[in-house]
């Protein structure tokens, strides 16, 4: 049996309001929904709140679930991106970044292959929250301008501007790293 086909039959258990399927779908797809929201969200705390919080909306919107239309594990993914985003719109950021463009060089490749994805989550968890929920909106979801502008209630261009602010960002961030060796082996 497939991943797939197990996490569809799972599905179908939770559908029929079966306590062992739910409690194999949470168990099956925790971790990977966790790193989902804390890619959103600064904090492990919030992080496992927005996770609770998109199991319980999961359970509440089982029923509309249809894997002829869809990945269950993509569904839930959106499940998880709009609770942090939801919970992300309930406070007022007034994070700022000098929109003046830097001029940076690029980054040595050998450095760039030696840094942990728990790196570059840290790296990109200190973005200011508009940057941080458009890039990973953008580069990491897979969502278009047109959709992130939807799902934040800004402008295509303001989608845009952020995301190359947040890349600008990310590179100098990372280029403070490289220099400070924090993450770089030895070349």
């Amino acid at each position: 049996m497939t991943k797939q086909s197990t996490i569809n039959a799972i599905m179908r258990g939770c559908q029929k309001g079966d306590p062992v399927s739910q409690k194999a779908l949470v168990m099956e797809c925790s971790e990977m929904l966790y790193t989902v929201a804390l890619r959103y969200m600064r904090d492990q705390f919030k992080a496992q709140d927005v996770l609770q919080d998109s199991f319980v909306r999961v359970f509440k919107s089982i029923n509309t679930f249809d894997e002829k239309k869809g990945d269950a594990k993509a569904w839930m993914r959106r499940i998880v991106i709009n609770t942090a985003l939801k919970e992300l719109g309930k406070k007022r950021y007034t994070e700022e970044f000098d929109p003046v463009h830097h001029d940076y060089e690029g980054m040595d490749p050998a450095a760039v292959s030696n840094l942990q994805a728990e790196d570059l989550l840290e790296v990109v968890k200190d973005l200011p929250t508009m940057y941080r929920k458009v890039f990973n909106l953008a580069v990491i979801d897979g969502y278009n301008h047109r959709e992130i502008a939807e799902l934040l209630g800004i402008n295509e261009s303001t989608s845009r501007s952020n995301l190359t602010r947040a890349k600008s960002l990310l590179r100098k961030n990372l280029l403070k790293l490289e220099n400070q060796e924090v993450w770089v082996a030895a070349r």
